[in-house]
């Protein structure tokens, strides 16, 4: 998974940056790419089609990567018929945060709200998949890799010292 916040071209130009980015990410089993992109920012996650899982609606750009279920009964029939993209999307709408405590299994997942201007990064309890991230001029840069945050032109590739 990978893509950024705050940062932003025409949606084609985004399209073009996080496109690049999850090549890094299929280079080694050519899994297949699910891209979205907005006004603000972009997403995308590269694995098999029962891994990746992405959404749009107007400025709301959601992404799942891995196995995510949900603990209501109701939600996990909306992921079942609806997407699990879709139905993270929606009940972030409806409940903010708390949408959280109903997820379990193995994920990374991101949430890109450009009309409220806000990005939620998210992994499961164990950390089963890693997703990394830098701040840099206003915007928030991720993915599950650092060959990834490298290829965006707002990271710097050097580790900062207060990270150790």
């Amino acid at each position: 998974m990978c893509g950024w916040f705050g940062y932003g071209a025409a949606a084609a130009d985004n399209r073009q940056l996080v496109d690049r980015m999850a090549g890094a990410l299929a280079r080694f089993d050519a899994s297949s790419i699910e891209a979205l992109s907005g006004g603000k920012g972009a997403l995308a996650v590269a694995a098999n089609s029962e891994s990746a899982h992405v959404y749009q609606k107007g400025g709301l750009l959601a992404a799942v990567w891995g196995q995510v279920g949900f603990k209501d009964a109701r939600l996990a029939h909306l992921a079942r018929t609806e997407g699990v993209a879709k139905t993270l999307a929606e009940g972030w709408m409806d409940k903010g945060a708390p949408v959280f405590a109903d997820l379990s299994g193995a994920f990374s997942l991101c949430i890109l709200d450009e009309g409220a201007g806000e990005a939620v990064l998210a992994i499961d309890r164990m950390g089963t998949r890693p997703l990394s991230y830098q701040i840099s001029n206003e915007s928030l840069i991720f993915g599950s890799s650092a060959d990834v945050l490298a290829l965006h032109p707002l990271t710097r590739a050097e580790i900062d010292p207060q990270g150790l």
